[in-house]
């Protein structure tokens, strides 16, 4: 089919000042339509120049589009439109069931089906997607902000709380920037929540075997303060110079706890599953460091109370953060 010229300088005419406002980053989509009027004046069908339209601005504007002609009655303008399925945009172009070399040598058709086509675009280009969190955060004790997904601040800005220290949900708020706009077609904010896990299980600050004398120090990964909610003391039973993985006892200290008493003094009340051993550990609680007592390691015997107690018989094997 002979190149038909009156057509191809209207179809340029009514699509190259569009095509030129589209963003840079779909440069390739731009030349595919002015180039598809060649296309469809030379040995190209009409409906064949239009699917492969489709098939250069999937290439260039990801998996995620999809292109679909849909066959109108003969008489029926050419459409463009843009649906959104299953989070695919699907593309969708109108084609009357008319003679080919009728439609090919229509002016008016092509000029309606180019500037349709250069809007769908155009819109689809500025439609993005509501961020989300990208990953998780677990507390750490200092202020994190999460990292999002889908968010790009030359197209939206960011407000809400947007950063936190605590395990909890927080919210975000994304506003597009004109001439942009969510895939629901609305540019209102959007509320995003994001969150701050606890770490699963807790935290070990200190592993070891110490019945806490006066000289003894636990000196602590991570302070008390850095914590979520405080620390837990474990003790377990101990003799002739062993620790046995028996007798478990634990002790929690809230975080509070330590901010009002820093320092101070902690009994701990041991004994086993008989209350044949029983014992009472005082230890002193730092934020970065713990010590002991002579008590720990020298007082036996039968107490005021009628006790018999035995400080010996336990030693502080873990101390947890959580």
């Amino acid at each position: 089919m002979a190149t038909n010229e009156p057509l191809l300088s209207k179809v340029l005419e009514v699509t190259a000042e569009q095509i030129n406002e589209l963003p840079a980053e779909i440069e390739a989509v731009k030349a595919d339509i002015g180039n598809v009027a060649t296309l469809t004046t030379t040995a190209k069908t009409a409906v064949g120049a239009i699917n492969e339209l489709h098939s250069n601005i999937a290439d260039q504007l990801g998996d995620n589009l999809q292109a679909e002609v849909v066959p109108l009655d003969v008489g029926e303008d050419a459409t463009v439109d843009i649906d959104i399925v299953d989070g695919n945009y699907v593309l969708k172009l109108g084609i009357p069931n008319s003679d080919v070399t009728e439609h090919a040598n229509d002016p008016q058709a092509h000029a309606e089906l180019f500037d349709s086509t250069v809007q769908a675009i155009t819109d689809l280009t500025y439609t993005i997607n509501v961020p989300a969190q990208n990953g998780t955060l677990t507390y750490n004790g200092g202020s994190q902000s999460p990292s999002w997904a889908n968010y790009n601040p030359t197209k939206m800005t960011i407000g809400g709380t947007q950063s936190a220290t605590n395990t909890g949900s927080y919210t975000a708020t994304f506003t597009p920037k004109a001439p942009y706009r969510w895939m629901d077609h609305t540019t209102t904010s959007k509320n995003v929540m994001w969150s701050i896990t606890n770490a699963a299980g807790g935290k070990m600050l200190w592993d070891g075997a110490l019945q806490m004398s006066a000289s003894d120090t636990v000196t602590l990964s991570e302070t008390v303060d850095k914590q979520q909610n405080g620390i837990v003391l474990v003790f377990s039973r101990y003799e002739n110079g062993v620790a046995h993985n028996t007798d478990f006892n634990c002790f929690f200290i809230p975080k509070m706890q330590f901010t009002l008493h820093n320092g101070m003094g902690h009994s701990c009340f041991l004994t086993n599953s008989t209350l044949s051993n029983i014992a009472n550990k005082y230890v002193y609680i730092h934020n970065d460091h713990l010590t002991g007592n002579a008590v720990n390691v020298t007082d036996s015997g039968t107490t005021a109370s009628g006790i018999t107690r035995n400080n010996k018989f336990y030693a502080l094997r873990h101390v947890i953060g959580v």
